[in-house]
């Protein structure tokens, strides 16, 4: 007794991982050591249960804590954004408000002292320049909106995607112009006709090819289509805009199609802007079927790619 007594002292630190031994050819004392084997036995089973246990719940309160982490920069990020998208949607809209406003004060002045000024077209104009950007900034709003909701419908319709490129690109020759810049078509000499919904491929077009005229300064922008065939072999139209101006960053690349954000919050001070364009145009290219990228180095200049399906289905329809 004294001897597995000696032994169990091993226990009193917590240490259950060894066997007692007992030298006594003694039947009660065999039949001790035994319950004692089997006592230590379970005790260090139990222990390495707890300890597992433990650290399964370490595991799983670092896993939760890193999700909630993970969820709270995200929901902070994103108050950010829509925070800075507000500063700069208040922005937008007040400047080509306080436009009409104040052109409009001015003719009216005018027309209460019996004068027209010379300056009155010019200042219509600008009235009217400004009410259609106002009304662009809405509507990219309501459309990303109506998207968001389920609320668009697509029209499929067939034409020619050469025609289709160069009227597309004509409408933005002026703003290509206005910064001094170039433009050059890179068409094929004849493409299939495309089914798809002309209007929202027009509007993802002009929204790359109006930030190239926009970021570019006297530079060079071209404008190409082309069709390809991918592995499930689907045909799709791409149409790409390349440029040279100041290019984006690798770390930036995927920030730009976020709602609301744009590559560098300097952009909007020194272009202006709500940062939805790149967004619409990529959640139109996702209801088309399609995608849009951007290949881009620093100094160089970008290229925006749209492609959408030369034959466009609805969701479920095969053949």
């Amino acid at each position: 007794m004294q001897e597995i007594s000696n032994q169990l002292c091993q226990a009193v630190n917590g240490n259950f991982n060894f066997v007692v031994h007992c030298s006594t050819a003694d039947e009660e004392a065999e039949k001790l050591t035994l319950l004692v084997n089997f006592v230590l036995s379970a005790a260090a089973r139990a222990i390495d249960q707890r300890e597992q246990q433990t650290a399964n719940l370490d595991k799983i309160v670092a896993e939760r804590t890193a999700m909630l982490t993970e969820a709270k920069e995200a929901a902070e990020a994103a108050s950010h954004a829509k925070s800075q998208f507000l500063a700069s949607m208040s922005h937008e809209l007040r400047t080509p408000l306080n436009a009409v406003i104040g052109y409009s004060e001015l003719i009216l002045e005018e027309l209460g002292d019996g004068t027209v000024g010379d300056n009155t077209e010019a200042d219509l104009i600008t009235i009217r320049d400004a009410g259609r950007h106002l009304l662009s900034l809405i509507n990219d709003v309501l459309d990303l909106s109506r998207i968001e909701s389920g609320q668009t419908d697509i029209f499929p319709e067939h034409f020619d995607p050469l025609t289709f490129t160069r009227s597309t690109a004509a409408t933005l020759q002026p703003l290509i112009q206005k910064n001094g810049n170039t433009l050059e078509y890179a068409l094929p000499d004849q493409a299939d006709r495309v089914l798809n919904d002309l209007g929202k491929i027009r509007q993802c077009l002009i929204n790359i090819l109006g930030n190239a005229a926009k970021f570019t300064e006297n530079g060079r922008i071209v404008i190409g289509y082309q069709e390809t065939i991918a592995s499930d072999q689907i045909r799709y139209g791409e149409w790409w805009v390349r440029d040279t101006g100041p290019g984006i960053d690798a770390s930036q690349k995927q920030k730009i199609f976020e709602a609301f954000t744009q590559a560098d919050s300097s952009i909007n001070r020194r272009y202006g802007g709500t940062g939805l364009g790149l967004a619409l145009s990529a959640t139109l290219c996702q209801l088309l079927g399609g995608s849009i990228r951007v290949e881009s180095t620093p100094g160089e200049g970008s290229t925006f790619t749209i492609s959408v399906p030369v034959c466009y289905r609805y969701p479920g329809e095969t053949g």
